[in-house]
């Protein structure tokens, strides 16, 4: 029974990605039907890998389980590596000692000579050992840190996901209570966007995404966290940041925004967005301080849209500075 349910569940999938790009009149080319696919198979809750399994062909899995496989591998030749150098370099240790011991220094010059040769050509040999094993342990963690930011990323946006933004978020949290390092946050909301995917299509709804992804990562500072919150909706977090800034950050990546024009076919169309300001206050948990700058984004729909609207507390807060 378990099996139906999810053949029909890909099967409803497979045939709503048809649909769309025969209403949106979109190629009907691999690449475009996969993109549309993952697409919809993310909105129905499935997990990148079940996407990954049925979209695949085999050939395309064997190179994936190849590719884990050879990872593991590599990480079990290190670890090999790292236990084979202790080995060594505890053995080589003892022939220290023991060279050590036999050095007399009632005998002659010679033999005290030739003993401590035979200690430096040891010694040389161990920094050889260890050195070669500290490069091989370099490269595997340059590989690990790879597939950490491979996964800290949003594929489609090209700025942070949320499982990372939960992780720095929570950073952020514990330096603010330990050390009073505050910080804001911004959550912008893209104008109407599902009538640009309606009007457009899904693909130039994809290209405004990765547009709005580029600008964040270049108009925001170095130590901002630009996110990709959910669909079209971004969190921005911005430590050591007090309100004033966190409005000056939100006017600039609005005005940017606005600029910005987009060409499908004959036509042309701009974007704007709303955004929610909050600052951290003492009281908060790790659940308020979102809540708190989605409500504050939702008054700016709520308001007309195109607005940048701090959290109502806040805001009767700077009134009366």
């Amino acid at each position: 029974m378990g099996g139906y349910l999810k053949d029909s569940k890909l099967c409803s999938i497979a045939f709503k990605s048809v649909e769309i790009i025969k209403n949106d009149n979109i190629p009907p080319t691999p690449c475009n039907y996969k993109k549309i696919f993952i697409l919809q198979a993310k909105n129905t809750g499935m997990l990148p890998q079940e996407i990954l399994t049925y979209l695949c062909d085999s050939r395309d899995s064997l190179n994936a389980e190849e590719e884990i496989r050879a990872i593991n591998e590599e990480v079990y030749n290190t670890i090999k590596k790292v236990e084979n150098t202790v080995d060594y370099l505890d053995e080589n240790i003892s022939n220290l000692l023991e060279n050590y011991n036999e050095v007399d220094l009632g005998k002659s010059e010679e033999n005290l000579n030739e003993n401590l040769l035979k200690l430096k050509q040891e010694n040389i040999l161990m920094q050889s050992k260890i050195q070669s094993v500290y490069q091989d342990i370099k490269e595997q963690k340059n590989t690990i840190q790879k597939i950490q930011n491979l996964l800290n990323q949003d594929i489609l946006m090209g700025i942070y996901s949320r499982r990372y933004m939960e992780s720095k978020l929570k950073d952020l949290m514990y330096e603010y209570k330990r050390y009073g390092h505050t910080f804001s946050i911004l959550m912008i909301d893209v104008d109407n966007f599902k009538n640009i995917n309606d009007t457009y299509g899904h693909l130039v709804g994809d290209n405004v995404l990765m547009k709005i992804g580029e600008i964040l990562k270049t108009s925001l500072r170095q130590t901002d966290i630009p996110v990709r919150y959910g669909g079209d909706e971004v969190l921005v977090l911005l430590p050591n940041t007090t309100l004033i800034f966190a409005e000056k950050a939100a006017l600039k990546i609005q005005s940017i925004f606005r600029k910005i024009v987009f060409k499908k076919s004959y036509s042309e169309f701009s974007i704007t967005v709303s955004i929610g300001i909050y600052e951290i206050q003492p009281d908060d948990t790790l659940e308020s301080v979102l809540q708190k700058a989605d409500s504050a984004l939702y008054k700016a729909k709520q308001d007309g849209k195109n607005k940048i609207i701090v959290f109502k507390e806040q805001l009767n807060q700077q009134l009366k500075i």
